[in-house]
């Protein structure tokens, strides 16, 4: 039953005083092109912003990665888009098929591109968060085409948008830009304390807390009452297992490959804290935990000695650059007989656990920021379905 104010369209139910418009009845669509990489005078010096489909991130563009010489508008297709366009892309990779932006400064654009110039009707913030929550359709168009996956300006062009009065796609558009500022304000908060991180494992795992005297090793200065040894001295490495006999849906514990958790299971091969790291494919993440697990063969896991804290050896591997330890050509791959050999500058057992205490502190207000930017991302997604079809009416005054 549709419900009263409300009509139903080929989008589904929308407000009455809604109307669903292709956008070949709304916009004169425009394509780009790529002057010819020869001419060395047509790039050389440039100085006009030219869009391709990796300067698109779903927001506005101001700059690009390459600009364009006034001779290459002069002698080749490209034509330059005012500000307020807003643009999509139709190939250059699955994953770019159907992003976005909108030009905040003049610019051209590559073939790869489709620009939608500024008009009365459409608040540009409107249309490209409508454009982003649809962009399933594309990429489903995209997904049944040839080889290499792509969308036409024909299915621009034939695409429906839902066309709400300007004054509610103003509020829309501002009640979902005042979320993105929020992700972005928390985006900030998670790279600087990640630098702040980066900076910390440099210093506690070299220099330790509060030292003032050194001494020279192998590998360089250490604090006095650290010592150098190799990594089989600290732990045993151990090879994880084919999981198939024992994986169980429900299970108690984990089943952890190099990817993180792929399974679980109710038996377990280590019940201790204990440093994964990846023996086949990605290899330079290790992994820490604390309750029994179970992994995979491509994925080792350590017995910690006594006199050692887990999580402080976790922290300096990584520190390490694993990938300089890869004894394959194709799959990165590690063995026991070279990791064993690898040296580690080991504080006493109360330093361990006080760096770990430090750096594990620092890991936990990462994890608060990232839980609030899911929690934000998922809010967005929510309030883009509500207010984009009109389930929820913004108040307009």
């Amino acid at each position: 039953m549709i419900r009263e104010g409300y009509k139903m369209t080929e989008l589904g139910e929308i407000p009455q005083e809604w109307e669903v418009r292709k956008i070949e009845d709304l916009y004169s669509v425009l394509t780009g092109a790529t002057p010819l990489r020869g001419k060395q005078e047509y790039y050389l010096n440039g100085n006009v912003a030219w869009v391709k489909t990796l300067d698109l991130n779903d927001r506005y563009i101001y700059d690009t990665q390459e600009k364009i010489t006034d001779l290459a508008l002069k002698e080749t297709s490209c034509k330059v888009q005012d500000e307020g366009t807003v643009l999509i892309a139709m190939y250059g990779g699955f994953n770019q098929i159907g992003r976005t932006g909108i030009l905040k400064t003049k610019a051209a654009t590559n073939q790869a591109i489709c620009s939608l110039p500024l008009i009365e009707e459409i608040y540009p913030e409107y249309l490209n968060y409508f454009l982003i929550k649809n962009r399933n359709v594309w990429r489903n168009v995209a997904a049944s085409t040839r080889k290499d996956p792509n969308i036409t300006k024909g299915d621009v062009e034939k695409f429906n948008i839902i066309v709400p009065p300007l004054s509610e796609q103003y509020k829309i558009a501002d009640i979902l830009s005042t979320i993105d500022e929020q992700i972005d304000k928390t985006d900030a908060l998670i790279e600087k304390t990640r630098e702040l991180k980066k900076g910390l494992m440099q210093k506690l795992l070299i220099k330790g807390i509060g030292h003032t005297e050194f001494r020279d090793t192998e590998i360089g200065r250490i604090p006095k009452g650290w010592e150098v040894k190799k990594l089989e001295e600290i732990v045993q490495i151990c090879y994880g297992k084919n999981q198939k006999e024992v994986e169980i849906e429900g299970g108690i514990y984990k089943i952890l490959g190099t990817g993180g958790v792929i399974g679980n299971t109710n038996d377990y091969l280590w019940d201790k804290p204990s440093v994964l790291i990846g023996r086949k494919g990605t290899i330079d993440k290790p992994m820490y935990i604390e309750e029994p697990f179970w992994t995979v063969d491509t994925l080792f896991y350590t017995k910690v000695d006594e006199g050692y804290v887990a999580k402080w050896l976790y922290y300096y591997l990584n520190k390490i650059d694993l990938k300089k330890y890869n004894e394959a050509t194709g799959v990165p791959s590690l063995s026991v007989a070279v990791l064993n050999t690898i040296l580690i500058l080991v504080p006493p057992f109360k330093e361990q656990q006080k760096i770990s205490k430090i750096l594990s502190a620092v890991d936990s207000d990462i994890d608060v920021y990232e839980s609030k930017k899911n929690k934000l991302e998922n809010a967005k997604k929510a309030l883009m379905n509500h207010l984009l079809t009109g389930k929820i009416r913004v108040l307009v005054q």
